[in-house]
């Protein structure tokens, strides 16, 4: 089904949806096909656009996400098990060759190529239910490459952004499955930890990695740790996944009291970036997530519901694939509307909702569950 001006509409038309009055009455039934009464009907009563069938260019669309869902999940399962591999060999303080962690990463730069979207939503909602780690150290590099990409870095660099963002974590994957955080100061140890391992296990690291495993956790303002740095003391491609490192763990269950929606852990970082982070890093994060991210369950000022579903080069006007009416009728085809296009240049988002309470589940969704 498309979305149509009234004014475009012609005789023969079938509507796919029914047409409302503002007090919720139809005016129109669902299958009617259109005459020449009934548009002067629609302008009389001034409906401004109404849903046609026909295939367009979104059945299209939406049929190839689907298919990239399937293959992203996979792709993304694959990821997480390869890497656990990796990592327990390092925390077990056995050589790894550079080229087997290359090889997630290699595949995450060429997947992002394919549809940078997708793959985001895919590594922002799926989380890992036990082993939380091995998760986690793939979807901030996943996030990381997005930033890295945005900000125009070449290959290489892209490359050793990604593995650093893989092994960032070492240290801690190592202290935790030797038991051996008791507090938070044990914690603090992991980047020094971490970049230990690398340099035993790795010859000749790369300056890029070996920061990007020590300085993570270092903050503009000083107040990270291991060693307190400040502002262009932190090297760019540590702020870059220590950014992604936070929103990963904002978003997921396994760290403090609640999960964040993907919409709060943006505005907790874009409160926080004045103090805590790199200014370029977070637009960059900005522009590949959007303001409201991926899967955001969201409503429009014309009263439809709808889920955040690519960005677009306006990060405040998302392209929203619309599930329910402003009436709160779920839709039975998705009508996507890109608000940075002409014609929806008054349309506007309102509000982030909670899907809970419309007994919505995305990361469900997007894990094939539902």
């Amino acid at each position: 089904m498309k979305r149509v001006y009234v004014d475009e509409l012609k005789p023969g038309d079938k509507l796919a949806w029914p047409v409302y009055l503002g007090s919720g009455e139809i005016l129109l039934e669902a299958g009617k096909v259109l005459t020449e009464e009934d548009i002067d009907r629609l302008h009389e009563w001034r409906i401004v656009e109404v849903l046609v069938e026909g295939y367009d260019e979104l059945e299209r669309e939406l049929e190839e996400e689907k298919i990239l869902k399937e293959v992203f999940r996979e792709a993304h399962r694959q990821a997480v098990e390869h890497s656990k591999r990796i990592l327990r060999r390092f925390s077990k303080n056995e050589r790894v060759n550079r080229e087997e962690i290359e090889k997630v990463v290699l595949d995450t730069l060429e997947n992002l190529s394919i549809n940078k979207d997708v793959l985001l939503a895919i590594s922002t909602y799926l989380k890992g239910k036990e082993e939380y780690l091995f998760t986690h150290s793939v979807n901030t590099m996943v996030t990381s490459l997005a930033i890295g990409g945005y900000l125009g870095y070449d290959r290489e660099r892209l490359e050793l952004i990604g593995i650093g963002a893989i092994l960032h974590d070492v240290g801690l994957i190592q202290l935790s499955e030797r038991r051996k955080i008791r507090d938070e100061d044990d914690f603090k140890e992991h980047p020094e930890v971490g970049l230990k391992i690398i340099r035993s296990l790795i010859p000749n690291v790369h300056p890029i990695i070996a920061n990007i495993v020590l300085e993570h956790h270092e903050r503009k303002n000083g107040s990270g740790y291991p060693n307190g740095l400040r502002g262009n003391e932190i090297a760019t491609e540590a702020m870059i996944v220590g950014v992604a490192d936070v929103f990963e763990r904002l978003t997921s269950p396994n760290f403090g009291d609640r999960k964040l929606s993907p919409f709060e852990a943006m505005k907790y970082i874009l409160s926080h970036t004045s103090e805590l982070f790199d200014v370029r890093v977070v637009e960059a994060l900005m522009r590949v997530m959007v303001i409201y991210p991926l899967g955001s369950l969201v409503r429009l000022s014309t009263g439809e519901i709808g889920r955040v579903a690519a960005s677009t080069d306006n990060p405040f006007r998302p392209k929203v694939n619309i599930i329910f009416d402003r009436f709160g009728k779920p839709m039975e085809k998705v009508v996507r509307i890109d608000l940075t296009a002409e014609g929806n240049r008054k349309l506007f988002i309102t509000e982030v909702l909670d899907e809970s309470e419309l007994d919505l589940d995305f990361a469900r969704e997007l894990a094939g569950e539902r």
